[in-house]
């Protein structure tokens, strides 16, 4: 069975969204070169808390963190992943497939090629954007490496 893509997306996303609400906290920060989690206790410094990895430390024991490690890992804490999954959700949503004709000035809204149109990036006769559109084509390039990514989405 072929999944669209709009659906490879949202099962993606679903992941990703299951992934960070698992997470041991809401909140990561990197505090002098450590990833920690912020908790809710406030302290003169604003937070509490509570090292995840260490300077020279690792996630396993076995791989010691680079330079930039836990500054990154902090950048992509549970919150942040949560607000872009939803975002992500959104864009999905508004680059819906389109076909037949519309109330939009009474153009045809499938594209010169016969295929159907994305909602949001054209719909205008010889000017509509064919469907899936670039947009949902780069929100799977960060999938590509997935089994059920199609290589048809590639740009």
């Amino acid at each position: 069975m072929t999944t669209t893509l709009p659906d490879f997306l949202l099962q993606r996303l679903d992941k990703d969204e299951a992934v960070a609400r698992a997470a041991s906290a809401p909140r990561w920060v990197e505090v002098s070169g450590l990833v920690a989690s912020a908790d809710d206790k406030v302290t003169p410094n604003g937070f509490t808390y509570r090292p995840l990895i260490t300077p020279g430390g690792s996630i396993n024991n076995d791989d010691p963190l680079e330079d930039g490690d836990a500054a990154h890992i902090a950048r992509h804490d549970p919150a942040r992943v949560l607000a872009e999954v939803a975002a992500k959700r959104a864009i999905v949503n508004l680059h819906a497939e389109v076909t037949g004709s519309t109330a939009f000035y009474g153009d045809d809204i499938e594209t010169p090629h016969g295929s159907p149109a994305c909602s949001t990036c054209g719909t205008w006769g010889e000017y509509a954007e064919a469907w899936p559109c670039p947009t949902l084509r780069y929100l799977a390039q960060p999938y590509a490496d997935h089994a059920d990514y199609e290589q048809a989405w590639a740009l």
